[in-house]
């Protein structure tokens, strides 16, 4: 079964740019080309990556998109870490479709 950490490691390195399975063996703890194909397919069947050309993978548009809250849980995790007290008016939050209300 595939490690968050290593799922992390392949969805930051598919954020930098398109990807091929042997570019993740540069840039991630995976050791074996299949290792990497298998995580490439497993986001696939979850719609996160789309396959551009034989070997060659991007994320798709819902998954970047998707990302755009990563701002707000930075802020939370920053305010967590100093104990402040958190104020909900500041934030933003984006309704399931991925647009702002």
């Amino acid at each position: 079964m595939a490690t968050q950490k290593t799922r992390d490691e392949v969805i930051a390195a598919l954020e930098e740019g398109r990807v091929t399975p042997r570019h993740l063996l540069d840039v991630t703890s995976i050791d074996a080309k299949q290792t990497a194909q298998y995580h490439l397919r497993e986001l696939r069947a979850d719609g996160r990556v789309e396959r551009v050309s034989r070997g060659l993978y991007e994320l798709t548009d819902d998954s970047t998109e998707s990302n755009g809250g990563g701002e707000v849980l930075e802020a939370l995790v920053a305010a967590l870490e100093d104990d402040a007290d958190l104020d909900a008016d500041e934030f933003e939050f984006g309704d399931a479709a991925g647009g702002s209300s």
